[in-house]
């Protein structure tokens, strides 16, 4: 690695003379000001607000159809104006709809969206409606602006006080201008607002969405796939084996939303996961007797994930307005996540501000979540100074069962498992094998601007008892330590439901905010009496160019809330039995661990600023300091962050981290230490083209243990083996070139030793290993509608060994994987195509 590091640097001085500045404008290197983008009309010989206003004159009135058009703005006077003549062409656009005009001033940022996965998934829908028919800034509410991606609620609170003072907000430049909103929550806001009325009209517009991957899935899941499982013939086997997952099959998605007018909305998608079999068959088949036999009607077939939606949107009568009712599948969250927030993905950290925003309300359903995907119906509306929401849903899950039909757990799993593949082994079916119904709704009153008192309900009713039998799960028991007093505080039901009541506020003042949530779990008979109980409170600070977050978390042991998904480091099953699949009945059990979604029971501080000290400079700092609930193990995470901008185009990121568990805990066997360092270097060239350089480096450590090895020392010092550390480099490069406005090639090189995250072309990956590392992609805008985005990577392992396995049948790779040389060649792909109209 030393020998890499230092070509990379001899690389990047000599990379350094390149352009790193667009040349000027001439009379022979015009500029097409119709295509232009901000900073590009900013070259100009002109003010900036100046260059604000043609930008907007442009993008958010009409085309230049001739040069002189510029003479319509008040701001650009005849000296001005004859300065930029020369320098500029107009170029005849054919302008299409209102929508069309928006979805191509900001492509770059919807094309960044639509490839987003995970948790903001289903966001992605929303925030992509919102920008290509925005909110207008005079009739929005409240929390119709607190919704909107990277807006803080004391921005929110700003727009809306200065709208009253001043009766309506007419532009962009005055929106800027509003005292209290800060730079981010502004530079986030303009791409969702609007300052006149939508145009009425009965326009259907749509857009269609298709993707396929193999991206490898994490290791984790793979070593429950590896896990050998002693079957009925003595012979051991595995589940990678049994399902045939060496065979390739892609993930493939389908997406399809329609619009029509500003108040209807239908949606529909199919996903297949990576590795699933093929979908499921229904057939009509007519018995024609003895003579003629038996002949199929129709065929169809049906993939594991169908979900649709139809949706009725802005509605008002009499005072009353309708703001969403969706029949089908929706998201539906409020509060602090503590009572109710669906999605199948977990996100670490999730505070409800800036990149962690939560939607509250009710949201029409296309993304991949499945398990906890809701049915039915619901609705959101508001009346005076009341909003609330209702719901209702019927839906099969996936759980673990106990020998006598009980359920142990509701489980996520990757892929999901055919109840036919089981049964085939003898084990238990888990898919759609429990029925919930879910009811339940959020009233919320604001008595003042800004300040508002909520409560909330839902009860779940099973067609199963819930009792956590852990000798259904575990097969060591004799290994079972504190810590997994997790899951013997599994929810086990009085009867055949689940009952949670919740209470949220919120109040600003000036530039703070304070905010938080309470709930109960029913297991008493009342929501007054002693059950589990689980609180968050955070107040956030904001200024111009400052920001401060403070956040409590209290989550009781026995809180277990399908549907929560509030703040918390790790998932629940951290550190417990169920991380080890080799301590498990069956492997795939470990999917209760490596998919869990909802939050450890943990007690502690989180505290999150950001300060932009000058432009050039900004430091930023996370602390957290959290107690784990099942054994009083003590952890801390510390992460300092600085920017510095060296010039203009050059940016400096440096990213350290500290995170640890203490060792003091007696009931704790174990304990760790991590310190990592990222390394990050930006160079913006000519054209919107970037190259970036990353360094990473860092280790994990573990004490010494002496169960391992006899010490040898008198005095009882430290042993000479037994102790662990795992380091972690990683090098790379990644170079993006626009060819044009439609056109982008991004490519990366690498090579990582360890445990590495990783952001590549929108996709959020963790890697371990030893490998060097190669991808590339390409976005490519066919036409006003039309767009495709490939990325194909590689990653090539060397070797920790040179052992090359053998089983004893020595059997081909391609069905042991355990045999695999000491060399391996990971390729994948991913592919998406977008259709808008």
């Amino acid at each position: 690695m030393g020998n890499l590091i230092k070509i990379w640097i001899i690389v990047f001085f000599f990379l350094l003379p390149l352009p790193l500045l667009g040349e000027g404008y001439t009379p022979e290197n015009q500029l097409d000001i119709n295509h232009a983008t901000l900073l590009e009309i900013e070259r100009l010989p002109l003010s900036k607000q100046d260059a604000l206003s043609i930008y907007n004159y442009i993008y958010y009135r009409s085309y230049l159809k001739s040069i002189y058009d510029l003479r319509k703005l008040p701001q650009i006077d005849q000296e001005e104006f004859n300065r930029i003549k020369p320098l500029i062409k107009i170029i005849p656009v054919e302008e299409g709809s209102e929508e069309l005009r928006r979805r191509n001033a900001i492509y770059y940022r919807i094309s960044q969206w639509a490839s987003t996965e995970g948790t903001n998934e289903g966001l992605v829908d929303t925030w992509t409606d919102i920008a290509l028919s925005p909110l207008n800034v005079n009739t929005a509410s409240l929390y119709d602006l607190m919704n909107l991606q990277n807006v803080s609620p004391v921005d929110a609170l700003a727009i809306i006080k200065h709208r009253q003072r001043a009766g309506r907000i007419a532009s962009r430049s005055e929106l800027r201008r509003v005292p209290g909103l800060s730079g981010w929550g502004y530079s986030n806001a303009r791409y969702f607002l609007r300052y006149t009325p939508k145009e009425k009209g009965r326009e259907i517009h749509g857009d269609y969405q298709v993707r396929l991957y193999n991206t490898p899935l994490d290791n984790d899941l793979m070593d429950i796939f590896h896990e050998d499982i002693v079957a009925k013939s003595g012979e051991h086997e595995s589940w990678y084996n049994r399902l045939k997952l060496y065979q390739q099959r892609p993930a493939f998605t389908n997406k399809l939303r329609l619009r029509w007018g500003n108040h209807f909305k239908l949606g529909l998608l199919t996903h297949r996961s990576q590795g699933e079999k093929e979908e499921a068959k229904i057939q009509y088949i007519k018995e024609g007797g003895p003579t003629l036999g038996n002949r199929t009607i129709f065929s169809l077939r049906i993939p594991p994930t169908l979900k649709w939606y139809v949706s009725l949107e802005g509605l008002k009568w009499r005072g009353f307005s309708l703001q969403r009712v969706v029949l089908g599948n929706y998201m539906l969250a409020f509060g602090q996540g503590l009572v109710m927030e669906n999605t199948d993905f977990f996100k670490p950290r999730k505070s409800g501000f800036s990149w962690d925003k939560r939607y509250i309300g009710v949201l029409g359903d296309l993304s991949r979540t499945e398990e906890f995907a809701l049915r039915g119906v619901a609705l959101q509306g508001s009346w005076r100074t009341i909003d609330g929401i209702f719901f209702y849903s019927n839906d099969r899950k996936d759980a673990v069962l106990n020998p006598d039909g009980s359920v142990y757990s509701y489980i996520i799993m990757t892929p999901k498992m055919e109840n036919k593949e089981r049964e085939r082994y003898g084990l238990l079916p888990m898919r759609d094998v429990l029925k919930e119904t879910t009811y339940g709704g959020h009233l919320r009153y604001s008595p003042i601007l800004g300040s508002h008192i909520g409560l909330s309900y839902y009860e779940s009713l099973y067609n199963r008892w819930f009792d956590p039998q852990t000798a259904t799960v575990v097969s060591r028991t004799d290994k079972l330590t504190t810590t997994d007093s997790e899951i013997y505080s599994l929810y086990k039901s009085p009867g055949k439901f689940r009952r949670f009541y919740g209470a949220d506020f919120q109040t600003i003042y000036k530039n703070f905010s304070l905010q938080g949530e309470y709930a109960v779990m029913d297991t008493a008979g009342s929501p007054f009496k002693r059950n589990p109980w689980a609180i968050v409170l955070s107040g956030y600070l904001q200024y111009e160019n400052l920001n401060l977050l403070i956040l409590y978390r209290n989550y009781g042991l026995s809180y277990d809330n399908p549907y929560c998904r509030a703040f918390s480091n790790y998932p629940r099953f951290k550190g417990t039995i169920l991380e080890d699949e080799y301590y498990l009945k069956d492997p795939w059990y470990g999917n209760l661990y490596d998919n869990s979604v909802t939050p450890q029971p943990e007690e502690g501080i989180y505290l999150s600023s950001r300060y932009r000290i000058a432009e050039r400079l900004i430091p930023q700092i996370e602390f957290d300091n959290w107690v784990r609930k099942a054994d009083r193990a003590h952890y801390s995470r510390v992460v300092a962050k600085l920017e510095y901008r060296l010039i203009y185009p050059l940016r400096f990121k440096l990213r350290q981290k500290w995170q640890s568990r203490n060792w003091s805990n007696g009931l704790t066997p174990t304990s760790f230490e991590e310190v990592s360092t990222r390394l990050h270097l930006d160079a913006r060239l000519s054209g919107y083209d970037d190259l970036d350089f990353i360094y990473v480096s860092g280790h994990t450590k573990w004490p010494p243990r002496p169960r391992l090895v006899n010490n040898p020392e008198a005095d009882g010092g430290h042993p000479v083996s037994g102790q662990a550390s795992q380091p972690t480099e990683a090098l790379g490069a990644m170079f993006t070139h626009n060819f044009n406005e439609n056109l982008t090639l991004k490519a990366f090189i690498g090579i990582y030793n360890g445990f590495f995250w990783t952001f590549e072309d929108n996709e959020f990956l963790v890697l371990d290993g030893h490998s060097y590392r190669y991808w590339f992609s390409i976005a490519d805008r066919l036409s006003p509608n039309l767009s495709v985005r490939f990325k194909y990577t590689l990653d090539r392992s060397l070797p920790r060994s040179y052992v090359d396995a053998r089983t004893y049948k020595n059997e081909p790779w391609e069905k042991d994987p355990d045999a695999w040389n000491v060399r391996e060649f990971t390729p994948s792909f991913r592919l998406q195509i977008d259709y808008n109209w």
